[in-house]
């Protein structure tokens, strides 16, 4: 009888093959970024919860520790679905009901341009000079008081 592998990494070992990511990255003369997993749509009573956490928090500790850019697209995308809300947020996802799918992890089509929106407003964010090869609007749709502005 074998042992089953863990399906997940826990944070210390997530931590560890990262950091030896960002260690070959520099051996290899690239300049790393590291990037936070995008958030999964999972809603509870109206209210996204942050199904990451401990990965996120590992990432973020890393590129403080090695002082290596970081564009933390879990937040972002958090603050996106949330701005956009449960219900329409799940166009973005794989919610097929013809094929009977709800998968609240996976992108649709318009999903991964939004998300890749994010990623290049954060790239944008590291390095300004990268904006002069930019040539979409990278505001990604939703205004920063989107949120607020649904609410009141």
């Amino acid at each position: 009888m074998t042992k089953a592998t863990p399906k997940y990494a826990d944070d210390t070992v997530y931590q560890i093959s990262v950091d030896k990511v960002v260690t070959l990255a520099r051996e290899k003369g690239a300049t790393p970024i590291l990037i936070t997993p995008l958030a999964r749509r999972k809603f509870d009573h109206g209210q996204l919860l942050d199904t990451h956490g401990l990965y996120s928090q590992a990432v973020r500790a890393l590129a403080e520790r090695e002082n290596v850019g970081l564009i933390d697209l879990n937040r972002d995308s958090m603050d996106w679905l949330r701005a956009l809300g449960e219900a329409p947020s799940r166009d973005f996802f794989m919610h097929v009901p013809a094929q009977n799918q709800t998968d609240d992890t996976h992108l649709q089509h318009r999903g991964a341009v939004a998300v890749a929106c994010l990623v290049v407003a954060g790239w944008k964010q590291l390095d300004a000079g990268l904006q002069e090869y930019v040539v979409r609007d990278t505001d990604c749709g939703a205004r920063g008081t989107a949120l607020s502005d649904r609410t009141t």
